[in-house]
């Protein structure tokens, strides 16, 4: 089976002849606030080969809710000791805007990439 997305979302059953009781809302977006969200990446391990190819300059995406380049951090590119087990020793800052109250947080989404030639 293929996973292509998540899904959130609320639902009231309201007998049809009582619709005209329950306004629509404005917007069914939850009340936010702006933040940073910060990841010490020190590295990954035991990354396995991919189409039978061994990784050679592995990277890690991370991304907080929406999959837009200003919610998104990207590693460097590394392949120090070995590509299988980079170490990449920085700090990935993903500015968000998080709900208030915590039942509505999106998903952090880590992703390991590589950099082939």
């Amino acid at each position: 089976s293929c996973r292509l997305g998540e899904v959130l979302a609320s639902f009231q059953l309201v007998p049809a002849d009582e619709v005209a009781k329950y306004p629509v809302p404005k917007t069914l977006e939850p009340p936010t606030r702006e933040c940073v969200l910060e990841f010490a990446l020190v590295g990954l391990r035991d990354m396995l080969p991919y189409m039978l190819m061994p990784m050679q300059k592995p990277y890690v995406v991370i991304d907080c809710g929406r999959h837009d380049d200003k919610h998104r951090a990207q590693s460097a590119p590394c392949a120090k000791p070995t590509a299988a087990n980079p170490n990449h020793l920085e700090v990935l800052r993903v500015p968000v805007r998080v709900p208030i109250d915590p039942l509505f947080s999106p998903p952090i989404n880590v992703r390991a990439y590589d950099d082939r030639a």
